[in-house]
């Protein structure tokens, strides 16, 4: 590690383009936002009308305070302006990739000769708040807006609010018997799991590589690297025949071992959750292939999430291009209520056919996957009657 010292500012230098976070109250409170006025009627995850800066102080103990944006404009002109560039230059990379880059912060000082520098992280999921743009993009269309659900840190900050950290009456900073007590919290392996694959695949979908193949790429080092368990699931043999032969080079590839099974939804159910308490075991990921009303990927997913495993599913719809039966097979993937079965998501679409499958494949073993989406539990009711048939007419 090279490091350099710097003389910091006691300023954290934050961009925002989107309205969301810790400013929405602000906002909803009075209309401004670190006393810019801003459009009536913005809602969270709305996009602001230009980049706006919303320092904050840098405190050695306790939590950042806001400060106000004109005094250190005045104050840091140039800091400022380097601020809107760099936010700039990454909201363009990220965009390219996919991804709304949507607010950050930056922090700065002089060096020992006297020189500005960017110190600490820059663009990072710790510093940076970053969201799937397509997502975004449907989030606006909902009468009541949220943002959608973020690739940073926000899975441990979630964590700390609901352990009370954010609360003063419980742990005060400036108390060392609070701080002792925060420092005793243990962080769930679940959460430290969940915000590992988040890093790595927002990393992943800005850089187009992994972790492992960045260290070797650019830094020369030789990070080990894990050997995956693929399960691939068919709904029918026939369907192997549409493959073409992708299945040969997933076989010869890296993976420690793949495993395939022939499973026919509707017709073997029982089959199905033998699958997911015996053969499922171990697998990192599962691939589901076939076609028509392709039932199969959802229906793993469900039964693997209620067997408490957290073993992602991958959907692969197959059947001649523009027929009914490859349109009802991306439809069953597409249309799943949460969507909580991968898809291609980078450029909007199903993996399709023996291209798909490969990719598919490929993406399990040598790429990363998304994080696994909140499940919204949707309680049965049995033996109920509409309302709206005891309406008088």
């Amino acid at each position: 590690m090279v490091v350099r010292w710097l003389s910091m500012y006691p300023v954290e230098f934050i961009g925002r383009i989107c309205i969301t976070g810790s400013v929405l109250g602000e906002y909803q409170q009075t209309g401004k936002v670190y006393g810019a006025e801003l459009p009536a009627g913005l809602q969270d995850g709305d996009e602001l009308p230009s980049i706006l800066d919303t320092p904050t102080t840098k405190a050695e103990e306790g939590h950042d305070e806001p400060l106000d944006a004109a005094t250190i404009r005045g104050q840091y002109p140039e800091e400022t302006r380097l601020l809107i560039r760099m936010f700039g230059l990454i909201s363009a990379a990220a965009r390219e990739k996919g991804i709304l880059f949507v607010d950050s912060k930056v922090e700065m000082g002089l060096d020992t000769q006297g020189n500005l520098t960017v110190g600490d992280e820059i663009g990072t999921p710790d510093s940076s708040r970053f969201w799937d743009f397509a997502e975004w993009q449907k989030s606006r269309k909902a009468k009541e807006r949220k943002a959608p659900p973020p690739f940073d840190k926000q899975l441990v900050r979630a964590w700390g609010i609901e352990q009370g950290l954010n609360q003063s009456d419980q742990f005060d900073p400036e108390k060392p018997a609070d701080v002792a007590r925060a420092h005793q919290l243990v962080v769930p392996d679940a959460l430290i799991s969940a915000t590992t694959q988040t890093y790595r695949y927002i990393f992943w979908r800005l850089t187009g590589m992994t972790v492992e193949d960045y260290f070797e790429r650019h830094l020369g080092v030789a990070l080990p690297r894990r050997r995956k368990i693929l399960a691939i699931v068919f709904g029918s043999e026939s369907d192997i025949a549409l493959l073409d032969g992708a299945l040969v080079p997933v076989y010869r590839g890296n993976a420690e071992r793949v495993e395939t099974h022939v499973i026919s939804c509707h017709r073997n159910l029982s089959a199905l959750r033998f699958f997911v308490e015996r053969e499922c075991r171990g697998a990192d990921v599962v691939v589901a292939t076939g076609g028509l009303a392709f039932a199969l990927p959802g229906v793993l997913d469900a039964l693997i999430h209620e067997s408490g495993r957290k073993v992602p599913v991958i959907g692969v719809a197959l059947g001649k291009e523009g027929s009914e039966e490859l349109n009802a097979a991306q439809f069953s993937i597409s249309y799943l209520p949460g969507k909580p079965v991968v898809m291609d998501e980078i450029n909007g679409r199903v993996y399709t056919g023996a291209e798909g499958f490969r990719a598919a494949c490929d993406r399990a073993l040598n790429g990363e996957l998304p994080p696994p989406k909140v499940r919204i539990e949707k309680p049965p009711q049995f033996n109920i009657v509409a309302a709206s048939l005891f309406q008088s007419r």
